[in-house]
């Protein structure tokens, strides 16, 4: 057997073994997700070998989407978790907020207005839109304003709309303990925003 065959042949053992330990990696996170699902009595699907699954369910009477996703981009590789906690009914005042700056394109298509609530750490860690100011500063409390930067507190990125509240993580969570503890944060969030909105509109 010459040297050139027994390279390729232990290029491809490698590649198998390596293919082998991110198929068992992946099931063994895939798994957690699935007893989470099923010890909180919500939906697992399942994402195939990629790891795209989804848990899918209710959470203290909230419909909840935790699911991983790849990003936009077609060159990227990244991939995100992202929580989502929907709102018993829409908020009435319309806005999207977002941690990132991923709305100054989209708000500025839509013809969606910048807004600062003058605070300097809210307004400096936020991009908030919408076309009513004054009716999205007056929902933007302290209470509000508060909440919201503690969500930042939890290391992803946050993104709010009049359906639901999103925070996003980089890469797979796996750790159950922290979905748990997110979608907690969530629902706090979610209360203080609808208390905020039913105040300020009837």
């Amino acid at each position: 057997m010459d040297k050139q065959l027994l390279f390729n042949i232990f290029i491809i053992v490698i590649i198998a073994l390596v293919f082998l330990l991110v198929l068992r990696f992946n099931m063994a996170k895939k798994k957690k997700w699935i007893d989470y699902a099923q010890r909180m009595k919500m939906a697992f699907t399942d994402g195939g070998i990629i790891g795209f699954h989804t848990i899918e369910g209710k959470f203290k009477g909230c419909n909840i989407t935790i699911q991983c996703k790849k990003e936009a981009s077609v060159r990227s590789k990244s991939y995100f978790t992202h929580l989502e906690l929907f709102f018993p009914a829409p908020l009435r005042t319309s806005f999207r907020l977002s941690k990132e700056g991923v709305l100054q394109k989209l708000g500025n298509i839509m013809g969606l207005e910048d807004i600062k609530v003058d605070d300097p750490e809210f307004d400096r860690r936020f991009v908030i839109k919408g076309q009513e100011p004054h009716e999205i500063r007056a929902l933007l409390n302290d209470e509000v304003r508060s909440a919201l930067l503690s969500l930042l507190a939890l290391g992803g990125s946050v993104l709010i709309n009049q359906e639901y509240l999103s925070i996003i993580y980089k890469g797979f969570v796996s750790d159950t303990q922290q979905l748990h503890n997110t979608l907690e944060a969530l629902k706090l969030g979610a209360d203080i925003l609808v208390k905020a909105d039913k105040s300020l509109n009837g």
